[in-house]
């Protein structure tokens, strides 16, 4: 099945697009692509979640971002091959579409729709993580962590949102900067205050901590 960036795509071009579609399977910490590797491709998320590790330092990398189903991962359009800057490693057991960026290329000069849906859907989820993860930097331990738990958690079809169970706490420190002694006691006191619970889906978040402002500690 191709992304619904495509859907102002013809038919018939949208058939030959599958064709140079390509499904990759990743086991739970697999590697997708590795830093340094020559890519000349595009990477789309059908399920799972993957992780966006960035070099801080020599053989030190930090977690700066995370891809959810019907996300997109492209570092240079522009190119038909680059050098990749990150590591993407998968969270879980992960499926990811995979497509030419010649392919690409191509359609966005022919349907400039493809490219505005490709930044919508591409870069857009983790521009807003890293951004919002600058904005609570200065912010309380536990708002931090409310903060990203509501990031990082994917919507349900009852309108709540759930952490799943692929995400780690060593993960959540990565995403604070906190420590995971921090992140666990942060999670602990949510679960008191019946903000986060623990279920078969996994963790079950509040939808209060959308915004913190109605969070109990900020009376």
């Amino acid at each position: 099945m191709l992304h619904a960036i495509f859907k102002s795509v013809p038919a018939e071009e949208r058939t030959l697009v599958l064709r140079q579609q390509r499904l990759i399977t990743l086991a739970d910490n697999q590697a997708l692509l590795t830093v340094g590797q020559s890519c000349s491709e595009a990477f789309f998320v059908a399920s799972g979640r993957i992780r966006i590790e960035t070099p801080v330092g020599p053989a030190a990398f930090a977690l700066t971002g995370a891809l959810r189903p019907l996300e997109i991962y492209i570092e240079q359009l522009g190119q038909a091959q680059y050098a990749a800057s990150n590591t993407l490693r998968a969270m879980m057991a992960s499926t990811v579409n995979v497509i030419p960026l010649s392919v690409l290329q191509s359609l966005v000069l022919k349907y400039p729709d493809v490219g505005f849906e490709l930044l919508q859907h591409g870069f857009g989820g983790v521009k807003r993580l890293r951004q919002g993860l600058r904005r609570v930097k200065s912010e309380p331990a536990r708002t931090q962590v409310a903060r990203t738990l509501y990031d990082v958690a994917v919507p349900t079809s009852d309108g709540g949102r759930v952490l799943e169970r692929g995400i780690t706490q060593s993960d959540l420190a990565d995403f604070t900067g906190l420590s995971r002694e921090a992140v666990n006691k942060e999670l602990r006191l949510l679960s008191e205050a019946s903000l986060v619970r623990k279920s078969s889906r996994g963790m079950e978040i509040d939808p209060l901590l959308a915004s913190t402002d109605f969070l109990p500690w900020n009376d």
